[in-house]
C-alpha cells in the first residue's frame, strides 16, 4: 500500500542511520535537563516556580522543536517523586544530593602543573 522506500513519495520514511545523531545538541536534550539548566540558571533563593522554568526553557529551546506541556509536567513529578528537585509551597528547587552531583559534573579534576627544573648556576 505504502512504499516507503522511495524518496520521491510523499510517504518517504527516513532509514535508521538518518534519523540517529552522533552528537547530541540543545535540541535534543531531555526536559529533566532542561528543568535543572533552568532552576540553576535562575538562581531564585526560594526556588523558582513552574512558569518560570518554562518560560525559560522555552526561551532557550531550538526553534525546530516542539514544546510538549505534558512532557514538562511529567519531567517535574517525577523529578519530584525521584527526589531531583523540591517542591516548596508552588516552587521548585535542586535537592542537596543534585546540587552535589551537578557541581561533580562541573568541575573535572585539573592536572597539577609540571616542575620546572632550577637552571644549574
Amino acid at each position: 500500500f505504502f512504499f516507503f522506500e522511495q524518496n520521491d513519495n510523499e510517504y518517504y520514511r527516513p532509514t535508521l542511520q538518518q534519523k540517529q545523531d552522533p552528537n547530541p545538541t540543545i535540541s535534543t536534550m531531555s526536559y529533566k535537563a532542561g528543568i535543572i539548566k533552568a532552576i540553576t540558571e535562575l538562581k531564585d533563593r526560594t526556588g523558582s516556580s513552574s512558569i518560570a522554568i518554562k518560560k525559560h526553557m522555552q526561551e532557550n529551546m531550538a526553534a525546530d522543536k516542539k514544546w510538549l506541556n505534558g512532557m514538562f509536567l511529567k519531567a517535574l513529578k517525577e523529578g519530584v517523586a525521584s527526589g531531583v528537585f523540591i517542591k516548596v509551597k508552588a516552587s521548585y528547587k535542586l535537592s542537596p544530593a543534585a546540587k552535589t552531583a551537578e557541581k561533580k559534573k562541573a568541575a573535572p579534576k585539573k592536572k597539577p602543573a609540571p616542575k620546572k627544573k632550577a637552571a644549574p648556576k
